[in-house]
């Protein structure tokens, strides 16, 4: 892997270069090479009413070539060598409104956000394998990102719009109380995702943090996904504690992965 991020230009963007290199033998079964590069510009832009705009362009290549592919695991390719290839772009907007404000001993913050994002369909054709992807699972950590998969072999490709909120109340001290949580609405289903993913359907489903730091040395996490059927079934729920500092901790959790995208 290799990754740079440039020095900002007079106003203020940057440019970005990342690459990728994976060779990928079995004793038994295909091999896989890829070879992946991704140029990006993105440009921010401060408004006198306290909005943040960051305006965002992307364009990723990805070559592959896999061996001993057999036409039964691979349709349409022929049997021995399969090589093949993609680009993708991505422009996307980012919108963001902070307004903080004292009480007393307390800053209090809330942060409407909004994310839209514009990128082709496709991208995951049968006769790319998908090595590094096979394990997904959307929470708010990737609600903002623009493409969802860990990985480079799986897209998450066509108009989509990410919306959500993020509160938060900072002490004098180090405490601290923050929430986020928010959805995705894409132009239409993308079957590239599993019914258990949460993203298949146009409308995802909810997710969101909350995370409670009374003092510096304990911090309190709790995630969910929620369905977005009118019930609000939980699909997955994460709990933690950790006690310590940075260098040295304590951490405790629990997770319920029974309607994960694992499954």
């Amino acid at each position: 892997d290799y990754s740079a991020v440039f020095e900002p230009g007079d106003y203020g963007g940057r440019w970005g270069l990342d690459a990728n290199m994976v060779s990928l033998s079995r004793s038994e079964g295909p091999d896989m090479r890829r070879l992946s590069s991704t140029v990006s510009w993105s440009q921010p832009y401060y408004a006198p009413s306290g909005e943040v705009f960051t305006a965002t362009a992307m364009v990723r290549a990805d070559g592959y070539w896999s061996d001993n592919v057999s036409q039964s695991m691979v349709p349409g390719s022929t049997d021995g060598a399969n090589m093949t290839g993609r680009v993708l772009p991505v422009v996307a907007l980012d919108w963001r409104y902070p307004m903080v404000r004292d009480a007393g001993r307390m800053r209090q913050l809330v942060e409407p956000i909004v994310m839209g994002v514009i990128s082709p369909y496709g991208g995951n054709r049968s006769d790319i394998p998908n090595e590094d992807s096979v394990s997904f699972e959307f929470d708010e950590t990737n609600l903002f990102s623009l493409s969802r998969f860990p990985g480079y072999d799986r897209w998450d490709g066509g108009p989509k719009l990410n919306y959500g909120v993020r509160m938060a109340a900072y002490g004098e001290s180090s405490g601290h109380v923050e929430f986020l949580a928010g959805q995705s609405l894409r132009a239409k289903t993308d079957d590239t995702f599993t019914e258990a993913s949460g993203l298949r359907d146009q409308f995802s489903d909810y997710v969101g943090r909350l995370t409670v730091s009374p003092g510096r040395y304990i911090q309190l996490v709790d995630r969910v996904r929620l369905a977005q059927n009118g019930n609000l079934d939980v699909r997955r729920h994460e709990m933690g504690a950790t006690l310590g500092t940075t260098t040295n901790n304590f951490t405790v959790s629990y997770a319920d992965l029974r309607l994960s995208a694992c499954n």
